[in-house]
């Protein structure tokens, strides 16, 4: 089979040829599923990791790791403040509950990502208020580095700030916003820039991709434009690997919250994650009433295993040129989709 490396112009394009490979490809019931993964290992370029939070999820971390799907601790901001109060500064007693907590939650040379998202960074705010939100998530990683100087940190979502409707494409839907929309994006941008020393301080750059609105053309714009911004702020602070966070549901602060993505849309946006030049990909899901059994068989877990299993079959995970300069495969893509 041909991979979907070409990525498609329409939305119901997409969900049509998406649909056909789900159909033709992917018809594993959930016990063909579980005997056959054990057989395929992901590609070593590109690695999709798992933050499942299901009932049983613990005893299955090591056969998941066999099919393909690893794992990397996520600390919420519950693990960083005192009684779970979030504080604007880092006072001392926060200082040492960090402390208190890398000691005795944390390995050193194991890697962790941070989720503490209430120091704004956005577009929104100020430079001066975003340029010391920076220092703050900063000041975070260098307390835990003083009790574990290897370790590997980075931060879910901060890296860019997530931007939906500022991405050009998504603002300009009509030709007299032309101007006012390039604006948004170059100022969205640049806010981008102030997160640089964050950028430096990680060892990896997470950005988030979750699920706002039923529209996978908008998604693939969105998806690609934060991606090459993640890429653009890897290369600036000296080459980061750039994973990418996924939900299999659409987010909770929309109207259709907690519903999982049609198994067409999800595949979509797997495949153009796989086409930008990130590293690899996390798929996080939080249904702790759920177990490891109920979710391997819904429609968007068996894409997820196709979509693994297919990993270690990609001879054209290079794209049309092997040798091509870096983010060239990532600007490809956005090329496909009326990226200027």
């Amino acid at each position: 089979m041909t991979h979907l490396r070409t990525l498609c112009i329409t939305a119901a394009f997409c969900a049509a040829l998406v649909f056909s490979i789900n159909m033709n490809h992917a018809r594993a019931d959930a016990g063909a599923l579980s005997s056959n993964m054990n057989n395929n290992s992901a590609n070593e370029r590109f690695t999709v990791y798992e933050q499942f939070n299901y009932n049983d999820v613990a005893e299955m971390r090591i056969k998941f790791s066999h099919y393909g799907l690893q794992h990397i601790p996520l600390l919420t901001s519950y693990f960083f403040f005192p009684g779970s109060v979030h504080t604007e500064e880092i006072t001392d007693e926060v200082r040492a509950h960090i402390t208190h907590m890398a000691q005795t939650r944390m390995v050193d040379g194991n890697e962790y990502i941070l989720d503490i998202e209430h120091w704004r960074t956005d577009v929104n705010i100020s430079n001066e208020e975003r340029a010391a939100n920076v220092e703050k998530y900063v000041e975070v990683i260098r307390i835990i580095e003083s009790v574990h100087p290897n370790v590997k940190l980075g931060y879910y979502a901060m890296i860019p700030s997530r931007n939906y409707w500022d991405v050009y494409e998504n603002c300009a839907y009509n030709d007299s916003r032309r101007e006012e929309c390039l604006a948004n994006e170059q100022a969205w941008r640049d806010a981008n820039t102030q997160l640089l020393p964050l950028a430096m301080a990680v060892d990896t750059i997470y950005p988030s991709l979750y699920t706002f609105y039923d529209n996978p053309e908008g998604w693939a714009h969105y998806a690609l434009a934060n991606i090459e911004e993640a890429e653009r702020l890897a290369t600036l602070a000296g080459g980061k690997p750039v994973i990418a966070y996924l939900w299999p549901r659409y987010h909770d602060s929309t109207d259709m919250a907690y519903q999982l993505i049609d198994e067409a849309y999800w595949r979509l946006q797997l495949e153009v994650v796989k086409s930008t030049n990130a590293d690899g990909l996390i798929i996080w899901d939080n249904a702790p009433h759920r177990s490891t059994g109920e979710m391997m068989r819904d429609p968007w877990f068996v894409q997820t295993f196709d979509f693994i299993r297919r990993l270690g079959d990609d001879d054209t995970n290079d794209v049309d040129e092997p040798d091509q300069q870096p983010r060239q495969k990532l600007k490809t893509g956005r090329a496909q989709f009326g990226r200027r």
